[in-house]
Protein backbone atom coordinates (compact mmCIF):
# COMPACT_ATOMS: atom_id res chain seq x y z
CA UNK A 1 0.00 0.00 0.00
CA UNK A 2 1.27 3.09 -0.82
CA UNK A 3 1.33 6.88 0.55
CA UNK A 4 0.06 9.77 -1.70
CA UNK A 5 -0.37 13.32 -1.21
CA UNK A 6 -2.35 15.68 -3.01
CA UNK A 7 -2.95 19.38 -3.41
CA UNK A 8 -6.09 20.95 -4.04
CA UNK A 9 -5.48 24.38 -6.42
CA UNK A 10 -9.02 26.38 -6.31
CA UNK A 11 -8.30 29.44 -8.15
CA UNK A 12 -10.15 31.25 -10.22
CA UNK A 13 -11.66 30.28 -13.71
CA UNK A 14 -13.75 31.67 -16.17
CA UNK A 15 -16.87 31.29 -14.54
CA UNK A 16 -15.95 31.93 -11.01
CA UNK A 17 -16.39 35.62 -9.73
CA UNK A 18 -14.34 37.85 -8.53
CA UNK A 19 -13.98 38.17 -4.78
CA UNK A 20 -12.03 40.86 -2.65
CA UNK A 21 -10.33 38.45 -0.41
CA UNK A 22 -9.33 34.82 -0.40
CA UNK A 23 -11.27 32.14 1.05
CA UNK A 24 -9.32 30.41 4.45
CA UNK A 25 -10.28 26.78 4.48
CA UNK A 26 -9.04 23.34 5.52
CA UNK A 27 -9.48 19.82 4.43
CA UNK A 28 -8.33 15.99 4.90
CA UNK A 29 -9.08 12.71 3.88
CA UNK A 30 -8.79 9.10 5.52
CA UNK A 31 -8.82 5.94 3.73
CA UNK A 32 -7.93 2.49 4.23
CA UNK A 33 -8.31 -0.99 2.50
CA UNK A 34 -10.43 -2.78 5.59
CA UNK A 35 -10.10 -6.11 4.41
CA UNK A 36 -8.82 -7.90 1.04
CA UNK A 37 -8.44 -11.36 -0.74
CA UNK A 38 -6.71 -12.97 -4.30
CA UNK A 39 -9.44 -11.64 -6.54
CA UNK A 40 -11.40 -8.86 -3.96
CA UNK A 41 -11.29 -5.62 -1.31
CA UNK A 42 -12.89 -3.31 0.33
CA UNK A 43 -12.04 0.21 1.09
CA UNK A 44 -13.21 2.92 3.12
CA UNK A 45 -12.94 6.11 4.05
CA UNK A 46 -14.33 9.71 5.58
CA UNK A 47 -13.06 12.99 4.35
CA UNK A 48 -14.26 16.71 5.32
CA UNK A 49 -13.87 20.29 5.22
CA UNK A 50 -13.95 23.44 7.19
CA UNK A 51 -14.16 27.02 6.15
CA UNK A 52 -13.33 29.49 8.62
CA UNK A 53 -13.19 32.01 6.87
CA UNK A 54 -15.72 32.23 3.58
CA UNK A 55 -14.15 34.67 0.68
CA UNK A 56 -15.27 38.47 0.43
CA UNK A 57 -17.55 38.13 -3.04
CA UNK A 58 -19.31 42.02 -2.51
CA UNK A 59 -16.31 44.26 -1.35
CA UNK A 60 -16.14 47.28 0.46
CA UNK A 61 -19.79 48.77 1.52
CA UNK A 62 -20.69 52.64 0.93
CA UNK A 63 -19.10 53.48 3.71
CA UNK A 64 -15.39 51.91 2.60
CA UNK A 65 -16.79 49.50 5.63
CA UNK A 66 -16.88 45.26 4.72
CA UNK A 67 -19.96 43.82 5.74
CA UNK A 68 -20.65 40.78 7.59
CA UNK A 69 -22.96 39.69 4.73
CA UNK A 70 -20.18 40.23 2.74
CA UNK A 71 -18.91 36.64 3.18
CA UNK A 72 -20.37 33.85 0.91
CA UNK A 73 -20.21 30.77 0.27
CA UNK A 74 -22.31 28.99 -3.13
CA UNK A 75 -22.67 25.38 -3.51
CA UNK A 76 -23.12 24.25 -6.90
CA UNK A 77 -22.46 21.43 -9.62
CA UNK A 78 -22.92 20.49 -13.41
CA UNK A 79 -24.01 17.22 -14.50
CA UNK A 80 -21.80 14.62 -15.10
CA UNK A 81 -21.89 15.21 -19.00
CA UNK A 82 -21.35 18.64 -19.66
CA UNK A 83 -21.88 20.26 -22.72
CA UNK A 84 -21.94 24.00 -21.78
CA UNK A 85 -22.45 26.22 -18.45
CA UNK A 86 -25.57 24.48 -17.13
CA UNK A 87 -25.77 24.24 -13.03
CA UNK A 88 -27.87 20.91 -12.17
CA UNK A 89 -27.80 22.45 -8.75
CA UNK A 90 -26.68 26.33 -7.21
CA UNK A 91 -27.77 27.21 -3.93
CA UNK A 92 -26.81 30.94 -4.58
CA UNK A 93 -24.92 32.74 -2.00
CA UNK A 94 -25.35 32.10 1.10
CA UNK A 95 -24.29 34.87 3.67
CA UNK A 96 -21.63 32.64 6.03
CA UNK A 97 -19.57 33.05 8.63
CA UNK A 98 -18.27 29.15 8.38
CA UNK A 99 -18.98 26.16 6.42
CA UNK A 100 -18.32 22.66 6.61
CA UNK A 101 -18.67 19.21 5.06
CA UNK A 102 -18.12 15.72 6.41
CA UNK A 103 -18.61 12.44 4.09
CA UNK A 104 -18.20 8.50 4.19
CA UNK A 105 -17.20 6.55 1.64
CA UNK A 106 -16.82 2.91 1.19
CA UNK A 107 -15.59 0.91 -2.10
CA UNK A 108 -15.38 -2.87 -2.89
CA UNK A 109 -14.14 -4.71 -6.11
CA UNK A 110 -14.58 -8.46 -6.90
CA UNK A 111 -12.40 -9.58 -10.22
CA UNK A 112 -14.09 -7.33 -12.76
CA UNK A 113 -16.92 -5.34 -10.76
CA UNK A 114 -16.50 -2.49 -9.00
CA UNK A 115 -19.14 -0.63 -6.61
CA UNK A 116 -18.75 2.57 -4.95
CA UNK A 117 -20.93 4.57 -2.37
CA UNK A 118 -20.44 7.92 -0.57
CA UNK A 119 -22.64 10.01 1.81
CA UNK A 120 -22.25 13.57 2.61
CA UNK A 121 -23.20 16.37 4.90
CA UNK A 122 -22.71 20.27 4.05
CA UNK A 123 -23.15 22.94 6.72
CA UNK A 124 -23.57 26.58 6.85
CA UNK A 125 -23.09 29.08 9.80
CA UNK A 126 -25.34 31.90 8.39
CA UNK A 127 -23.95 35.32 9.45
CA UNK A 128 -26.92 36.67 10.13
CA UNK A 129 -28.01 35.78 13.87
CA UNK A 130 -31.97 34.44 14.58
CA UNK A 131 -32.07 32.73 11.45
CA UNK A 132 -31.47 28.85 11.22
CA UNK A 133 -28.47 27.66 9.50
CA UNK A 134 -29.17 25.57 6.43
CA UNK A 135 -27.61 21.73 6.22
CA UNK A 136 -27.55 19.94 2.90
CA UNK A 137 -27.54 15.97 2.51
CA UNK A 138 -26.26 13.78 -0.72
CA UNK A 139 -25.31 9.96 -0.99
CA UNK A 140 -24.78 8.14 -4.53
CA UNK A 141 -23.74 4.23 -5.12
CA UNK A 142 -22.10 3.95 -8.96
CA UNK A 143 -21.61 0.57 -10.06
CA UNK A 144 -19.29 -0.52 -12.84
CA UNK A 145 -18.14 -3.68 -14.38
CA UNK A 146 -15.80 -4.41 -17.36
CA UNK A 147 -16.90 -7.30 -19.68
CA UNK A 148 -14.61 -9.69 -21.65
CA UNK A 149 -14.46 -7.26 -24.55
CA UNK A 150 -12.91 -4.59 -22.95
CA UNK A 151 -16.45 -2.17 -22.57
CA UNK A 152 -17.52 -1.17 -19.17
CA UNK A 153 -21.03 -0.95 -18.14
CA UNK A 154 -21.87 2.15 -15.95
CA UNK A 155 -24.83 2.14 -13.65
CA UNK A 156 -25.79 4.70 -10.94
CA UNK A 157 -28.36 5.23 -8.54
Amino acid sequence: MGRTIGVINTGATSATPQTFSDQLGFTGRFAFQAFHGYDWLIQSGIHGSYVDRPANVTGPGASGATLISSYGVRLSDTPELRVDGTKFIDTGSISARHANTIGLELAAQKKNFFLQAEYEAFNIEWSETGVRNPHFYGWYVERWQRNLAGVSDLGQA
